[in-house]
């Protein structure tokens, strides 16, 4: 699956067959949805200390997102509450 979107980094190199599964990615696997239109994502992470923290959608991670038209996307932030994620289909 990391194969089939534009998993790429920071410096826009493709990194598509040496990235890990992302929660996003997973999410969506064992969802079998290719149409998610109808759908809201939410996508977050605790760290060691227990607290929320930053998960925004990495840029392969966000191609995948926009391509499967979800209908929103929340991610938690480092202040240990959640931001609404800019869809590029909205």
């Amino acid at each position: 699956m990391n194969l089939k979107y534009n998993y790429v980094n920071k410096n826009k190199e493709k990194i598509s067959d040496i990235v890990g599964t992302h929660a996003e990615l997973n999410a969506v696997i064992k969802l079998s949805e290719e149409d998610c239109s109808r759908l809201t994502l939410v996508n977050t992470r605790i760290n060691r200390n227990n607290v929320l923290d930053h998960s925004a959608p990495c840029n392969g991670c966000s191609d995948m997102i926009n391509q499967l038209n979800f209908k929103n996307v929340y991610f938690s932030n480092v202040k240990g509450g959640f931001d609404k994620y800019n869809l590029t289909n909205s």
